[in-house]
Formats: structure tokens, C-alpha cells, sequence
């Protein structure tokens, strides 16, 4: 197992989608252009007959309140600008952690185990108890029976349509492919597809051009057999090269550096 965390915000691995049987463990977000790791959203996965695989993924939240409907651009994560944000009770916080700049909706009534366990194909429906305004302060306590949706910008204007009394429906989904993956673990760039190299990243970035510590996972064709592997001195390309070499069909990046341990049987078995 390994681990990409926002070393800004440790207790948030705020990149990488990770599920555990559909279940949403963290649902991650997209590096902002090609010059970083992960503009594109791809993903290792185990699937329900035992084999591997690396494909992109197309994820989706959605909130819906009567006619209205909005889409949700992170879950239990820093709320980012423009954007509306999912808390629910398996925050790593009691509270959002938010500030005074936007708008926090608090909806109760829902029912204890989906919000515990919301995961792709799952609804959440509780309804609305209070609607804050821009410029009251945020950081709502998240209840254990429903969860928050704390809007910035554009987001913020979505829930300022909402009232109390409102009943508010949030539902999670995957494309078919993944729908019955046992674990998936976002990352990137890829490094290899169809059996060559090709990486999704600028090649002439100085985060890939970097000879440094790498990590990856290589899946053979069949989906057989998984490579993980570990380097100290090769550059992105050269890693591509190297997963390709090993004889890996598709491969993925996963992060080096303080970020990443490998642990079996919770016992941690490496550091890079």
C-alpha cells in the first residue's frame, strides 16, 4: 500500500481517489494543467475477480434539491475556490475547517450508515436545517446523521437557493468499468499504455525532468500480474522507460520522496 498525501495538509491524501468497494475513502482531485502529476484522473484498481488494472475513470457528484441540481467538486477535502464541497461525517474533523468566505448548508436526517459508507452508486437524502450566509463565520460541525455542502464563488451561489426544510439528494457515480472494483488507488502520470511509453504529463517540466525518488505500478496485459517498484535516481521518462522494460502493459506513477511508505500487514516495510 502507498500513500500520496498534500504534505501542506497531512491528514488529507487530497490527489489521490481511493474506494474500498465502491466506498469513497477520498475522492481526490486533478492537478490543474500538464505540468503536474495529475491532470488527467487514472487509477489502479483490483477487480472483484482478482485482477488488475490502469485506466482513467470518470467520477461524478451531484446534488439535487427539487428541480435544481449542482455538481460537487470535492468530498472531505480543503474547499477550493469557485466550488461546492461535500462533509460528511467521515471528515477527518468534527468541523469543515472553513472560513468566512462562502456559504455552508447543514442538512440532518439522513440515515447513519449511508452517510458512514457513501460510495459510487449510493444516494444520500437528508433535509436542510440551516443555510448560512457570505461573510458569517464557516467551520459548521458536521452531524453524524447528514452532512455539510460549504460553497465558494459560483459554488456558494448554489446553496444560497436552498431553505431550511428543503430536502437535498447527493448521489455518487462511476463509469461501468470500475463499478465493481474492489480497491482503486488515483494517481499519476501514467507511464505506460497498450504496452508503450506514454506519459500524461509535460515530459519538459522540471517535476518530471527531476532525477529523484520514484514510485509505480505496473499491470502485465492479462491483468495477472502487478509490479510495484521503487527507484532512487531516474526521471519520469526514464521510470516510463524502465515499467515498460519490466514487460508492464499499462503502468502508473505513485509519488516518492517523505510521502511514500509501503506497509503488509500494518507493519510499515519501507520509506522512500
Amino acid at each position: 500500500m502507498q500513500r500520496f498525501f498534500d504534505m501542506n495538509h497531512r491528514d488529507q491524501p487530497s490527489f489521490s481517489l481511493i474506494t474500498d468497494h465502491n466506498k469513497i475513502i477520498n475522492y481526490g482531485r486533478n492537478s490543474p494543467d500538464s505540468s503536474h502529476y495529475r491532470q488527467h484522473p487514472i487509477a489502479f484498481g483490483v477487480m472483484s475477480d482478482g485482477t488488475a488494472m490502469i485506466d482513467r475513470f470518470d467520477s461524478r457528484l451531484r446534488a439535487s434539491s427539487g428541480s435544481r441540481e449542482f455538481s460537487i467538486h470535492n468530498m472531505n477535502a480543503e474547499r477550493s475556490a469557485n466550488s461546492v464541497s461535500l462533509y460528511t461525517p467521515q471528515f477527518v474533523r468534527e468541523r469543515t475547517g472553513t472560513n468566512e468566505y462562502g456559504v455552508e448548508v447543514v442538512v440532518r436526517g439522513a440515515d447513519r450508515d449511508a452517510v458512514q459508507n457513501f460510495g459510487f452508486g449510493e444516494v444520500i437524502e437528508g433535509t436542510v436545517e440551516t443555510v448560512g450566509s457570505y461573510g458569517q463565520p464557516g467551520n459548521s460541525r458536521i452531524p453524524s446523521t447528514g452532512f455539510v455542502l460549504s460553497g465558494h464563488g459560483d459554488g456558494a451561489d448554489h446553496l444560497r437557493h436552498l431553505s431550511p426544510g428543503d430536502s437535498v439528494r447527493i448521489e455518487a457515480s462511476i463509469d461501468s468499468k470500475w463499478r465493481d472494483a474492489e480497491l482503486m488507488l488515483g494517481s499519476g502520470p501514467q507511464l505506460v499504455r497498450n504496452g508503450q511509453v506514454d506519459v500524461s504529463m509535460d515530459l519538459n517540466s522540471w517535476r518530471a525532468q527531476q532525477v529523484t525518488e520514484r514510485a509505480a505500478v505496473g499491470v502485465s496485459r492479462d491483468g495477472q500480474e502487478v509490479f510495484m517498484v521503487t527507484t532512487r535516481n531516474m526521471n519520469m521518462l526514464q521510470l516510463a522507460e524502465h515499467m515498460k522494460n519490466l514487460g508492464a502493459h499499462s503502468a502508473l506513477n505513485f509519488d516518492g520522496g517523505g510521502s511514500l511508505h509501503s506497509w503488509v500487514d500494518k507493519t510499515i516495510i519501507y520509506v522512500l
